[in-house]
């Protein structure tokens, strides 16, 4: 029995020597302990890589007050940064800068590899290229400001209407005020297809800076009315993140183009973070929780540059009660035809049941006084089994409406 226990005596023995050796060397070389990662000063969201050769992404700088883009990798092929952007390679604390360039077609399915070269630090990401986007699914070019629209926006949804695209009057990260201004008093909810429109989703003045607003993704839904949808991340700063003290008015310029004559609503879906740093100084968002999600509208129409556009508005009544008014781009003046009528009809429908419920019209009757219509409508297309019938007055532009809840 007294084998085992010498021979354990001296195991420890051997190991306290190794170990003690071990801590000796290390002092004599300076070895130290590797450091957690410093966190990620340079941030590129948003990349997107398109088969018709299209490579875009968002640059975002935090933690450090400047820095300067040196260059930009595509699969070890170098580019310039003004070769994807007129924005100055010069990028600040809390701003985002757009870089997008066509490097003619790519294979879908194919990875890319994108770098950033930049001081004080770099960055990089890679995607798989898709399917070059229809038209209507395009995410649209955007601009991101923090102080150009102090003391001229609130918060909220503001649609321009100019005879140019804004962002080319000036390099887009030096929009001045004085051409915030000329924005502002572009502001309308009316202009013609002759007309380019674009969208400002402003915060409104904010005391400091540190709070910031991104857009995270943009659909068109053909519907009646047209939807804009912008699905946006707002974010404000946490308790231990160092901001400047001056006022800020976090927006985004959105230049949408010449659209079609016809009603448009306009639906930003906000998601809410707070920043702050870990313990190891690591950026991180916190999304705030709500009960009910946070969405602003704002609806405009665009008539016909060619003639005058007649807009009218019914009331609504559903089941026996008032229902929210519904404004449309007709003349009840003109003739019904068939076109009209079913253009009502849907309008209503829409208005009333929302565009993502399913439904078909059964039977439209319609004359100069009054157009009747029945639809089937179901939460999916399994379900069609509900009713939904409307009257129009036309003499008195009303609307009674009778529908299964």
């Amino acid at each position: 029995m007294k084998i085992p226990i010498v021979l354990s005596g001296i195991a420890l023995l051997l190991i306290c020597v190794v170990v003690g050796s071990a801590i000796y060397i290390a002092s004599l070389y300076d070895i130290e302990t590797p450091s957690p990662s410093p966190s990620a000063q340079l941030v590129m969201s948003h990349l997107f890589a398109s088969s018709n050769g299209t490579v875009t992404f968002d640059l975002s700088l935090y933690d450090v007050e400047s820095g300067i883009v040196e260059a930009v990798f595509v699969n070890d092929t170098e580019y310039l940064w003004s070769a994807g952007s007129s924005e100055s390679e010069i990028i600040l604390k809390g701003e985002s800068m757009r870089w997008s360039k066509d490097l003619g077609s790519l294979s879908p399915g194919a990875q890319i590899e994108v770098i950033v070269q930049a001081t004080p630090t770099s960055t990089s990401d890679s995607v798989i290229v898709d399917q070059s986007p229809t038209s209507q699914t395009d995410f649209p070019d955007y601009h991101c400001d923090f102080y150009g629209g102090v003391n001229l926006f609130d918060q909220g949804i503001y649609i321009t209407s100019t005879t140019e695209n804004p962002l080319i009057q000036m390099p887009y990260s030096h929009l001045s005020q004085d051409i915030w201004t000329l924005i502002r008093q572009n502001i309308t909810t009316q202009a013609t297809d002759e007309d380019f429109i674009s969208i400002i989703i402003s915060r409104g003045d904010e005391p400091t800076g540190g709070f910031g607003i991104a857009i995270e993704s943009f659909s068109y839904l053909e519907c009646y009315p047209v939807k804009l949808r912008f699905h946006v991340n707002v974010t404000d700063p946490g308790d231990n993140v160092i901001v400047t003290q001056a006022l800020t008015n976090p927006l985004v310029l959105v230049p949408l183009g010449k659209l079609m004559p016809g009603e448009y609503q306009i639906e930003v879906h906000i998601a809410s973070y707070i920043q702050n740093n870990d313990e190891q100084g690591n950026i991180i968002w916190i999304p705030i929780m709500t009960f009910k999600e946070e969405v602003w509208t704002k609806n405009f129409t665009v008539t016909d540059s060619q003639g005058y556009v007649t807009l009218s508005t019914f009331s609504v009544i559903i089941n026996g009660n008032p229902y929210s008014n519904l404004t449309l781009a007709v003349d009840l003046n003109e003739p019904i035809n068939e076109e009209i009528a079913k253009k009502i009809a849907d309008a209503v429908f829409v208005h009333v049941k929302g565009e993502n419920t399913h439904f078909q019209l059964d039977r439209i009757v319609y004359n100069s006084e009054e157009i009747i219509a029945s639809f089937i409508w179901g939460l999916n297309e399994a379900d069609m089994s509900h009713i939904f019938e409307l009257t129009v007055d036309i003499i008195n532009s009303q609307i009674e409406v009778v529908h299964c809840l």
